[in-house]
Order: structure tokens, then sequence, then C-alpha cells
């Protein structure tokens, strides 16, 4: 290598030559323009996410009270004695509405346990669960992982149709819109009233909407009655109406309703005590034999006194009060009536034995050659 004077001038010359000085000033431009669309693509897609977020926060329904309690509720019939003779419920209206102060305590805190642990603590967005759920995402990739909070379950089932999207597009204008709502809704409701609402309007399976139709449908039982084995069973079903039912899928309701207990515990709303003693009792065993005993004493059909009692009615629905006859069937299948008649619960159970019994009907055919009946 030569380091002499002349050498050293040379290798100057050469670094300053013409070409180099353009391969660098070259290299310099295109590192600029790299940077410029690397900038640009970035403040193109901030801004296309904002007009996509805005887009969709414009689009947001309106939500107003009544919205959320807009919903049937089923009328009952009752004997004479005052006994519960038939109830009369259309399409998601098997329901009985409690304020909360009339859903125990116990039954409150499972749901809260199970389905948003954190829900005294947020402002309709649990940003906690939100990031579990992610976390799940990339790890599991589950992508039925819930990071939902009770806000938004509400919002979800009472606005948006129970949130059954066809597409992920959709799923996730929804997602955006739902917590935008649940922030709303926390600033003109208490949490008592969002969990009021929520409490009596889920679907909690075997045609049984809100706790209080839930507690007698699968236990037989007022919610006062419920013990913390038996409050912990219907938490469960609010994640799956169908596949966490305890009727049909206990297994599957028997491992949400341990992950319900165990934060019941975490969280110090029972005692340990209490938590083995839950998860000791074979409550699906006893949910099983109630099931069938309610099979065997409950009719599908109607009795003929109810039949007539549905048809004067709905007769006296549209001569006494003006309603049309559409709309006297809405009130008696979705208005939440008490009807008190005058049916007697130990005749008409007289006539129903003797009326189901086949053997008091004589077996009837008929005649090849003219058509006329005669008794086998």
């Amino acid at each position: 290598m030569d380091f002499s004077r002349q050498g050293v001038r040379e290798k100057q010359h050469r670094i300053k030559s013409v070409p180099k000085r353009l391969a660098s000033k070259l290299w310099i431009m295109v590192f600029r323009v790299f940077i410029i669309c690397v900038v640009l693509v970035g403040v193109v897609g901030v801004m296309a996410a904002y007009g996509a977020f805005k887009g969709m926060i414009d689009a947001t329904p309106e939500v107003h009270i009544d919205v959320l309690s807009d919903t049937g509720y089923s009328s009952t019939s009752y004997y004479s004695d005052g006994t519960e003779a038939q109830v009369f419920a259309g399409i998601q209206a098997n329901r009985e509405y409690a304020p909360i102060e009339e859903i125990p305590v116990l039954l409150q805190r499972c749901f809260v346990a199970l389905e948003d642990e954190r829900f005294y603590q947020h402002s309709g967005i649990d940003a906690r669960g939100i990031l579990r759920a992610a976390v799940s995402v990339v790890e599991d990739k589950d992508l039925n992982f819930g990071a939902s909070t009770i806000t938004q379950q509400l919002l979800k089932n009472q606005v948006f149709e129970g949130g059954k999207e066809s597409n992920p597009i959709a799923k996730i204008k929804r997602k955006v819109q739902e917590q935008y709502l649940s922030v709303q809704l926390e600033e003109v409701l208490t949490k008592d009233q969002i969990l009021e609402y929520y409490l009596n309007y889920i679907n909690l399976g075997n045609g049984s909407y809100g706790v209080a139709k839930a507690a007698e449908s699968y236990f037989g039982k007022t919610m006062a009655e419920l013990t913390l084995s038996e409050a912990s069973v219907l938490a469960p079903i609010a994640y799956s109406p169908t596949y966490r039912n305890p009727i049909t899928y206990p297994d599957e309701n028997a491992e949400r309703r341990k992950s319900c207990l165990d934060n019941m515990l975490k969280l110090g709303w029972c005692t340990k005590e209490e938590y083995d003693e839950a998860l000791a009792d074979d409550v699906y065993t006893r949910i099983a034999a109630y099931n069938q005993e309610k099979k065997a004493t409950t009719s599908t059909t109607f009795s003929y006194f109810t039949d007539e009692l549905v048809e004067q009615i709905i007769i006296d629905l549209q001569e006494k009060l003006g309603y049309s006859y559409d709309q006297a069937q809405q009130l008696l299948y979705y208005g939440g009536l008490s009807i008190y008649t005058t049916q007697d619960r130990e005749i008409q159970k007289i006539v129903d034995k003797y009326y189901t019994d086949e053997e008091n009907f004589p077996a009837f055919g008929f005649s090849s050659s003219g058509g006329s009946c005669y008794e086998l």
C-alpha cells in the first residue's frame, strides 16, 4: 500500500472523482425517498384507519333506555287456589323481570366472577381483558376468546341482535361500536342498573330468559332458594345457552362452573368451606332428576279449559279494550299478564287422568264395503 504523498493524493482524487460522488449522492437520494415513502404510507395508513374508525362510530345506532328493556314477558294463568296453571310465552319471552334488589347477591356475584370480574372497576371496556384475549389469540390461535364486559354483552344482545355476524369485518365493526356505546352507557346508568338489565334479559337455555326463569327451569326454585352450587351452574350458560346447558352438556357446564367457583374464592366472595361444599355437591344428578320429573308431569298441549281461556281472553281484549286480533295475541304471549281463572286444580287432575287414559276410548275402524265405522 502506497502511503507516499503522491499515493495519498491519488487516493483522494479517486474518492472525489465524479462517479464516486454521483454514486454517493444517488444512495443518499434513494434513502431520503425511502424515508419519505415510509412516512407517507404511515400517514395514509393512520388517516385511513381514522376514517374507518370514524365511519364505524358515525354508523353506531342510537341507544335509549327503552331499547334495553323493550322485550317480551310471559303471561301466566292461575288456578282458583292461586297456584300456577299455564304459562303463555312467545319466542324469547319466557322471562320474569326481577329488580336488582330481588336478585340474590350470591347469584349476581357468580355471573360477575365468571363473565366480568372487574365489572365494578372498569368504565365499560376492560383493557386487561382485551390484552389477555390478544395474548390468547397469538399463543393459542383462539379467535373466540372473549374480552367482552357485561356492559358490552348487554348491548350485543339487546342492540346488535346477539352479534351473529357473517364475516370478520362485520364482527370488528360491531365490536368497535359496542365498545363505544359501552363507555357512553356507563355514564348514564349505574353498575346495578346495567347488571339488572343483563341478568333479566340473558338467554340461559332450556327456553328460559333471565335468572328468575332459569332458577325455576333447572331447579324448580325461586332465586332466593338457590345455593352457591346451583347459582354457579347458571352463570356458565351465558357463554353458550346450547353447549353449556347443564341438562344436555353437564361436563362442559361443570368445566366452566369450576372457573366460576375458583374466581368466587379468589375474589373473596365465598369461603373455602363454601367452595369445597359446592364442588362436592352432585348438582347435575339433581338437575337431571328434576328435568325428568318435569317432563313426566308437564303437558305440552293445552287442556280444553285453557283453549277456551285463550279464545275468551283474545275476545275480551278486542271487545272491551279495543285491541285488534294481532295486538291481543301479542299482549297474551308477550305482555306479562297475570290471569286468574275459575279452574279447579284437583278437578282438572281428575279430568286429565281419565282423558289421557287410552283404555277409556274404544278403537274404531272402517269397513271396506260401505265405509261405516265399527268397534274393534
